[in-house]
């Protein structure tokens, strides 16, 4: 199961977080990742996405994440924004678990 939080409303963070964390779980194989998009100011207030991804995520995202690589793929080059991404992240099934309990 695919899921996404937006960090800066979950937590209200002071410290200008722009990013979402992106998660996968998978109870039958108990294969799991934990992802993140970053949005960088790289110049001119153009914020940029990018995709961070630890060692120990890699064998969830190549076994099950072809669908969310399709979608970044579709979007090559768009910069879309962070709303745009969730939207994108909605079209493809992921849950949004920003406003659920911890």
């Amino acid at each position: 199961m695919w899921s996404f939080i937006d960090s800066e409303i979950k937590w209200n963070f002071d410290d200008n977080s722009n990013d979402l964390l992106i998660q996968y779980w998978n109870e039958d194989t108990n294969v799991q990742g934990d992802f993140s998009i970053q949005w960088y100011d790289l110049h001119d207030e153009i914020l940029i996405p990018k995709l961070e991804i630890f060692e120990d995520s890699w064998l969830a995202l190549y076994q099950y994440g072809q669908e969310f690589l399709k979608m970044l793929a579709e979007n090559n080059n768009k910069m879309l924004t962070k709303e745009e991404m969730k939207s994108e992240l909605l079209k493809i099934g992921f849950i949004d678990r920003t406003t659920d309990e911890v």
